[in-house]
C-alpha cells in the first residue's frame, strides 16, 4: 500500500489490495481495479519499494560547429547547480552518438520520485537551464535540415513546382 507501481499498463498509487484485485490510483486521478491474476501473471513495476528514487534521461543535441567539451561541462554544473538534482548519485553528461544534424549528449540524473516537486516539473527545469545556458554560451541547439535537389526533365517541366526548373537551379 502507498508504493508507485506500473501494472497492466497503469502507472499510479496501490490505494487497496483486496482479495481479488488490487486498486491503482492513477497520476490523472482515476481508480482503476486490477484483477489479482494480472499482478499474478503480469509484469509488475514498484517504483518505489527500496527508495524513491528515480533516474532520468535525456538527449541533447548541439551544433558541430560547437565544443563538446565546453557543452558538457555546462550541463554539468547547470544540473549540480539545480538542488532537485541529487548529487548522489551524481548526475552524469557524455558525449553519446554523432547525429545526422547534431552532436548528441546523453544526460542522466536523479531525483526523488516523491519529491516536494514531481518529476515533469524537474525534467522541465533542466530543459529550461540548459536552453538558456547554451543561448549564454553561444552553443547552438540544431533542427534536423535537408537539402533538396530539383533536377530538370528532358523536357523542362517544371514537375509541379510553381517556378521552371531552370528558375529553380538558379535559386538554390
Amino acid at each position: 500500500m502507498g508504493d508507485i507501481v506500473t501494472l497492466s499498463g497503469h502507472e499510479g498509487e496501490v490505494m487497496r489490495i483486496g482479495f481479488r484485485s488490487i486498486t491503482i490510483r492513477t497520476f490523472d486521478k482515476q481508480e482503476v481495479f486490477i484483477p489479482n491474476g494480472s499482478l499474478i501473471s503480469g509484469e509488475l513495476v514498484n517504483w518505489t519499494r527500496s527508495d524513491d528514487i528515480l533516474r532520468t534521461v535525456l538527449s541533447v543535441g548541439i551544433g558541430y560547429q560547437d565544443d563538446p567539451d565546453r557543452a558538457i561541462v555546462l550541463v554539468r554544473e547547470i544540473l549540480v547547480g539545480y538542488a532537485l538534482v541529487l548529487s548522489t548519485p551524481g548526475p552524469l553528461v557524455a558525449l553519446w552518438e554523432f547525429g545526422d544534424s547534431a552532436i548528441l549528449l546523453r544526460v542522466e540524473y536523479y531525483v526523488h520520485f516523491l519529491g516536494q516537486v514531481g518529476r515533469t516539473q524537474v525534467r522541465s527545469e533542466v530543459n529550461r537551464r540548459i536552453w538558456y545556458g547554451f543561448q549564454a554560451a553561444g552553443i547552438s541547439i540544431p533542427f534536423p535540415q535537408r537539402d533538396l535537389h530539383v533536377y530538370p526533365t528532358p523536357g523542362g517541366e517544371t514537375l509541379g513546382l510553381s517556378v521552371p526548373v531552370a528558375a529553380a537551379r538558379s535559386v538554390g
